[in-house]
């Protein structure tokens, strides 16, 4: 035929078996080769290669004995061998099998696969890849690095399997302990038996996780002095920057003692910084940075300036009693009282400890006890300074009203979330339950003033000769002790009001069921006319 088709006309299958041997079948990885011999009366079979769904993966034409090889088998496969010629019988032409065997692939690498030899060194890595293709499957590959944030670095640059094999990439810039995904992607173009394939994948992947390296600002020829003279420390100092540049610094000072408003001042050079502070702010300074396109911000510095240094104290001011220290006797300018004398907390104030010329006091959180008249002959206070909360000032044993250094109406400073500010900004915690007795005592408040939510319990003369404005009691309140102002009848027979408007947040019953110790235990006793509560409306007493 125009085919040069060879048929066979007249003869059985089983003679046809016996003109045509496959031997010698051997698989290597994807390559199979076997033996292949025809009768001289044979000169045209076909051998057919199919997967075991029937779906054929080449078929060769033979016209001749010889050795032969078929290449780029899948791993891990089971194939068909068949073995067919073309028969003649009674005028119709098809095909006779001859020969049909099975075999199976090993798991042998098929696929392009890479692997990546990673280091690092602080913020720079270094990333050598190696791409094992045994069939040359690829077409070029794209080398990639991609951050935690989606940013991707080589982006678009492709090259052949020998050029990445000879390359190694260097990453700067990084950020620390960050990870990173470092991945090749195989751009593949594939004749397999005469069909072409071109796809792209992800031939090998690692997550890589950078050096946990400070990328702080380091400060350095750092002096901080203290002038006695004019009450301020003098600051100075530079910093260097390991990583990325310098976008500015920001020097901040915080004045608490102006509810909390604070100054700023911009360098946008890398200058050295000198600077005054006086006592009572929070200072601190930041760092702006422009680092792998970024802006960080760094606190280089922060330190409260709020009290004068710690007053040296002799024997003559302290006494060690029960392995605690206790102030006995000071009556100069400043008083700074340290949180430790001697490796012994200081707790406790002692009678008449604190004398008519002292101005300034600092009372630090570890004092628990202030006994009676200790601030007796302190008429010169115009600053008072307490090392801790509101909650704690209200936990202090008070010996009497002149006790508490408020007895002078000198300026009054406590803690509140970490900053120093004016007691009537300051608020309680939910934590406080208990008002201790003298421990609001000598205020005079003119804005709203807010009792703890949680308060059950106030002690007899918590609020000792103080007036408020606007007083707030809430309804957990369970028992108030014995006349909490200190409360008297004047000579005119009228009582003087301690309260000009109180709001009890609750409940009128609520507000019948505390246990008052005595008539003037009663808020209503020592407030004007305004007196509300505020769950059933306004009303008024």
């Amino acid at each position: 035929s125009k085919k040069k088709q060879i048929t066979i006309t007249g003869t059985n299958k089983f003679e046809l078996e016996e003109k045509v041997q496959l031997d010698n079948i051997v698989l290597n990885d994807d390559v199979l080769s076997y033996d292949l011999t025809l009768d001289e009366s044979i000169n045209q079979v076909y051998l057919q290669v199919s997967t075991l769904n029937e779906f054929t993966v080449v078929t060769k034409e033979y016209n001749s004995s010889g050795t032969f090889t078929i290449d780029k088998l899948m791993p891990n496969t089971k194939y068909k061998i068949r073995i067919f010629v073309n028969v003649l019988e009674n005028d119709l032409l098809y095909q006779q099998q001859l020969y049909e065997t099975i075999i199976e692939t090993s798991d042998y690498d098929y696929y392009p696969t890479a692997s990546f030899d990673v280091s690092s060194s602080e913020n720079t890595m270094t990333i050598t890849p190696s791409i094992d293709d045994p069939n040359s499957f690829l077409k070029e590959v794209l080398f990639q690095v991609e951050d935690e944030e989606g940013n991707k670095y080589y982006n678009n640059q492709y090259f052949s399997v020998e050029e990445i094999n000879l390359k190694t990439f260097e990453l700067n810039s990084l950020l620390p302990n960050h990870n990173y995904t470092i991945y090749v992607k195989g751009i593949y173009n594939v004749n397999v038996h005469s069909v072409n394939f071109e796809y792209e994948e992800v031939i090998g992947s690692i997550v890589y996780t950078s050096d946990d390296f400070s990328m702080m600002p380091e400060i350095y020829n750092f002096e901080e002095t203290f002038n006695k003279t004019y009450n301020l420390y003098r600051l100075s100092f530079n910093f260097s920057i390991p990583y990325g540049t310098l976008i500015k610094t920001v020097d901040k000072r915080y004045y608490q003692f102006t509810n909390n408003e604070y100054e700023s001042t911009v360098h946008y050079v890398n200058a050295d910084i000198t600077v005054s502070l006086y006592e009572s702010c929070y200072y601190c300074v930041d760092v702006y940075v422009l680092y792998n396109n970024q802006e960080f911000v760094f606190r280089v510095y922060e330190k409260e300036y709020t009290n004068y240094p710690a007053t040296s104290l002799t024997t003559s001011n302290y006494e060690i009693v029960d392995n605690e220290a206790h102030i006995t006797k000071y009556n100069k300018e400043k008083l700074t009282i340290p949180e430790m004398i001697e490796e012994k907390l200081v707790t406790t104030i002692t009678k008449e400890a604190i004398g008519v010329n002292v101005k300034y006091i600092y009372i630090p959180s570890t004092v628990k006890y202030i006994e009676s008249d200790a601030f007796i002959n302190a008429t010169g206070l115009t600053k008072i300074v307490y090392g801790g909360t509101l909650d704690e000032w209200v936990n202090i044993e008070f010996g009497n009203g002149n006790s508490n250094p408020n007895r002078t109406g000198a300026t009054f400073i406590v803690k509140y979330e970490g900053y120093y500010t004016y007691f009537e900004y300051a608020v309680f915690s939910l934590d406080t339950t208990i008002i201790k007795s003298y421990s609001l005592a000598n205020l005079d408040l003119y804005e709203n003033f807010y009792l703890p939510v949680n308060l059950k319990i106030i002690e007899d003369y918590a609020f000792y000769n103080s007036t408020f404005n606007r007083l707030h009691l809430y309804n957990k309140v369970e028992q108030i002790g014995i006349n909490p102002f200190n409360s008297y009848v004047s000579n005119t027979g009228v009582e003087p009001k301690k309260i000009s408007t109180f709001r009890y947040h609750g409940t009128l019953d609520e507000y019948n069921s505390i246990i008052f110790a005595d008539e003037r235990a009663d808020f209503r006793f020592v407030s004007s006319v305004s007196f509300y509560v505020t769950d059933e409306g306004q009303f008024e007493f």
